[in-house]
C-alpha cells in the first residue's frame, strides 16, 4: 500500500514539476500519466476492499482471484484485460469459494471476479458485458448462494442485476444473458434477503429493473414475461421491514411508483402481474388509483384497458 502511495506521489510530482518548469507535456504523456495515476488508485481502492481479516481466509483459489484482480486494476488497456483473464479462466475454479472461513463474505471465486469486473471504472459496458459472457459460458455457478452478513441471493440474480446498469449494450443482449442464466438453473423463487426486505430473487430482479434507467419499458415487459415463463410465483410471501406483503404486490408497487416508464409498458406489466397471480383487491390505495388512472390514459391500448378492468 505504501509503494502504491509512493507512485502515485511520484506520478503527481512528475506532472507538476513538469508545468513549474515550463516544459509542458504533450497530450499523450498527459493521458499516460493520467492513466497511471489511476491505475495506482484503482490497485489501492481494490487493496482496501480486501481487508486484513479476510486476506488471512482467502481459499487457493481465492488467492488467485485476488491476485489476478490486483493485475486487472492495474491495467487500462482492454484488449491486455482481456488477454489476462481469458489466460487465467484457463487454470481457474470458478465454483470455488473464495474463503475458507465461514464468516464474513462468502460466494464463489467466478462471482467475486465478474462482480469486480462489472465495477471497473475503466473499462467500457462491451467489454465488462463480454467477460461476464464468458465467465457464464465457462461454466460458473448462477445457482450458487453467496452471503454478506445477514444478506443472501444467488449469484445469478446479483450478476443481472449489475448487467442491467451497464452503458453500450444492445437490450437485447441483456435480456439473451437473462435467458441463459434462467437455462443454466437460477431459481427465480429462491429467497434473497438485502437489508430490510427479504423476498425472492425473481422479485429483487423485477423490482430493481422497474427503476433501471438503462432498460427501455418494451425489454422490462419482456424481462417480466421470462421470470414469470420461468416460475415466478407472485404470491410468495415476502417482507419490507416490518410490513408483510407478496412479490406481486412489490412488483406491481414498484411499477407504479417507476419514473421514466411509458403507461403502455405499465400497462403490459400489470396485466402480465395479473394473469400471473396477481390481485389487485389487497393493493395499496396509491397501486390502485394508478391502475385507475391507466384505464383512461389514452396511450394504453384499449384491449389492454378491457383486460385490465377485469
Amino acid at each position: 500500500m505504501q509503494g502504491s502511495s509512493v507512485a502515485a506521489c511520484s506520478a503527481a510530482g512528475e506532472g507538476a514539476g513538469r508545468a513549474a518548469g515550463g516544459d509542458a507535456e504533450t497530450d499523450e504523456e498527459r493521458f499516460l500519466r493520467e492513466a497511471r495515476e489511476k491505475a495506482v488508485l484503482n490497485a489501492q481502492l481494490l487493496a482496501a476492499r480486501l481487508k486484513p481479516t479476510e486476506q488471512t481466509t482467502l481459499s487457493q483459489q481465492g488467492q488467485v482471484i485476488s491476485q489476478l484482480l490486483s493485475e486487472i486494476a492495474a491495467e487500462g488497456d482492454e484488449d491486455k484485460l482481456t488477454e489476462t483473464v481469458s489466460t487465467a479462466l484457463q487454470g481457474l475454479d470458478l465454483n470455488a469459494q473464495f474463503q475458507d472461513s465461514s464468516e464474513g463474505e462468502q460466494m464463489t471465486c467466478g462471482q467475486k471476479l465478474a462482480i469486480e469486473i462489472i465495477h471497473l471504472p475503466q473499462a467500457s459496458g462491451p467489454f465488462k458485458m463480454a467477460l461476464v459472457e464468458e465467465l457464464v459460458r465457462c461454466g460458473l455457478d448462477v445457482t450458487a448462494q453467496w452471503r454478506d452478513g445477514r444478506s443472501l441471493g444467488t449469484c445469478g440474480c446479483t450478476l443481472l442485476s449489475g448487467v442491467f446498469w451497464l452503458q453500450g449494450i444492445e437490450e437485447s443482449a441483456k435480456l439473451e444473458l437473462v435467458k441463459k442464466v434462467l437455462e443454466g438453473g437460477l431459481q427465480v423463487n429462491t429467497e434473497y434477503v438485502e437489508r430490510v426486505t427479504k423476498a425472492s430473487c425473481g422479485t429483487f430482479l423485477m423490482a430493481g429493473a422497474t427503476s433501471c434507467a438503462r432498460l427501455e419499458g418494451a425489454s422490462k415487459v419482456a424481462l417480466l414475461q421470462l421470470l414469470l415463463e420461468a416460475g415466478m410465483d407472485l404470491q410468495v410471501p415476502c417482507q419490507q421491514g416490518r410490513t408483510a406483503s407478496t412479490c406481486g404486490s412489490i412488483i406491481a408497487q414498484r411499477l407504479c411508483s417507476a419514473v421514466g416508464t411509458q403507461p403502455n409498458h405499465q400497462a403490459d406489466m400489470l396485466l402480465a402481474l395479473a394473469r400471473g397471480g396477481w390481485r389487485m383487491e389487497g393493493a395499496s390505495a396509491g397501486v390502485k388509483a394508478h391502475v385507475q388512472a391507466l384505464l383512461s390514459h389514452p396511450d394504453v391500448d384499449q384491449s389492454v384497458r378491457d383486460q385490465l378492468r377485469e
